[in-house]
């Protein structure tokens, strides 16, 4: 097993686009002030000139999380995608790599190829360690490697309103509690018409913000509240245009409460039970073969499947 690095809290999406630039630079200055963590990519316009340039300017130890994506049929993506990164960033190290695309798992094996760049690149100290992008496609490469250990945490899309895994796995990593490091993507969710939103029917969001309200905490305080809730979720990935909405996130991030147990048990018996009615509704649980929050539905099981579900149905909401 790789050394465990403990990332931040938050997490800033950094991007840097030349129309916002003043104040991207100004999140990206308060973000490294307050030892906040950044993850960009070589997909990230911009960003990879940006954050070298702040992080020898203000001299500060910028910490980082990178993405690159891994193709087997090419086995110098991994390397070369890397090399590409701190040389474009100036950065002679990487905290974390973050493994998207759909790689071979067993080439990260030891003693197999992908294992023996990676472990090349953390002999030479140009990366930390290795974090696989988890997505309901291809999930099912890395459950394995997640219960031998062969990482120490997992990136993938999560929060109030969506969670892009299937249940195995996320009791896998549920399992592993405090030990390991979740790290949340689009934590705080996305705008308008964004993918991994706009799927979303408006009777889940309605009963999930019922719940909101019924809490007595802001949204936004309560997505953060959700999450970290979890003992395996160590960050929340977030990104904004907006210095004032960044230092209240951050703000809120370290000084906020986890969510209580039982909100959290509503929120989770939402998802289970919103998105199998979703591939039942609509077929699409039949050609995602565990549907988009992990309700294995299959023709063979799918009444089965609800009935189990719906006796977690929290008492007062009306689904």
């Amino acid at each position: 097993m790789l050394s465990c690095v403990k990332p931040s809290k938050l997490v800033l999406g950094a991007k840097a686009n030349n129309y916002q630039l003043k104040e991207h630079t100004q999140i990206i200055e308060s973000a490294l002030e307050q030892s906040v963590w950044l993850h960009t990519s070589l997909y990230y316009s911009g960003s990879l000139d940006l954050i070298g340039r702040l992080a020898k300017e203000k001299k500060k130890n910028l910490r980082c999380i990178a993405k690159v994506s891994v193709d087997s049929r090419d086995r110098g993506t991994l390397k070369n995608q890397v090399e590409e990164t701190l040389e474009k960033s100036g950065l002679e190290h990487i905290d974390i790599i973050q493994i998207c695309g759909n790689p071979a798992v067993e080439e990260m094996m030891p003693g197999r190829f992908f294992r023996t760049q990676m472990d090349d690149l953390v002999r030479d100290g140009k990366v930390g360690e290795y974090y696989p992008e988890l997505y309901w496609q291809y999930s099912d490469n890395y459950e394995k490697a997640l219960k031998d250990g062969l990482f120490n945490g997992c990136i993938f899309y999560h929060n109030l309103f969506l969670r892009e895994m299937k249940s195995s796995l996320y009791e896998t990593i549920s399992s592993k509690g405090s030990r390991f490091n979740g790290i949340a993507l689009r934590a705080l969710g996305g705008g308008p018409g964004n993918y991994y939103e706009d799927k979303v029917s408006e009777s889940f969001r309605s009963q999930v913000l019922k719940i909101v309200k019924d809490s007595g905490l802001d949204e936004l305080e309560f997505r953060m509240a959700y999450l970290m809730a979890k003992s395996f979720m160590s960050s929340l990935v977030v990104g904004t245009s907006r210095l004032k909405n960044f230092n209240n996130v951050a703000e809120m991030i370290y000084n906020g409460k986890c969510l209580d147990a039982e909100l959290v048990e509503k929120i989770d018996a939402i998802h289970y039970l919103i998105w199998a009615k979703r591939g039942i509704g609509n077929g699409e649980g039949l050609h995602r073969p565990y549907g988009r929050l992990g309700i294995k539905i299959i023709a063979t099981n799918t009444k089965k499947t609800i009935s189990r579900v719906l006796k977690n149905k929290p008492k007062g909401y009306d689904w």
